[in-house]
């Protein structure tokens, strides 16, 4: 995490669902299909 000079978080990296988003915010439905096993995918 990165700081500023306040001690606040500039940025935050988290991977916990302490927010909930909208079905229309996912970018994700359910396991991806098997020949897409190893592939990167892209992020916006």
């Amino acid at each position: 995490m990165a700081f500023d000079e306040n001690g606040l978080m500039r940025r935050r990296e988290t991977s916990i669902n302490d927010v909930a988003i909208e079905e229309s915010q996912r970018r994700y439905f359910g396991p991806r299909p098997l020949e897409e096993h190893g592939q990167e995918f892209p992020l916006r």
